[in-house]
């Protein structure tokens, strides 16, 4: 009788703990696939910004320096996003 208790208590505390971690792991999920496409969208803004500036003439040598950075850092986010599929 007494182990029989600690069993349906163990047992209401394993659901319990069961159930957070399903809600948890369900809002983890929905944020992660946001945060994927907020990095798409980021990709393709960096893109068009670069275009702009490399558009405009006479455009000082440090946004040269910064544009090749992100550049790179568009690249890096292309090829880890390809590899997601």
């Amino acid at each position: 009788m007494f182990n029989n208790n600690l069993k349906k208590e163990a047992l209401k505390i394993h659901e319990k703990t069961l159930a957070e971690y399903n809600a948890s792991y369900g809002i983890m999920g929905k944020s992660c696939e946001l945060l994927y496409e907020i990095r798409g969208k980021s990709v393709e803004l960096i893109k068009l910004v670069q275009e702009v500036v490399n558009s405009i003439a006479n455009t000082p040598k440090q946004f040269d320096t910064e544009l090749g950075k992100i550049g790179k850092e568009r690249r890096k986010a292309r090829t880890g996003s390809m590899q997601k599929t």
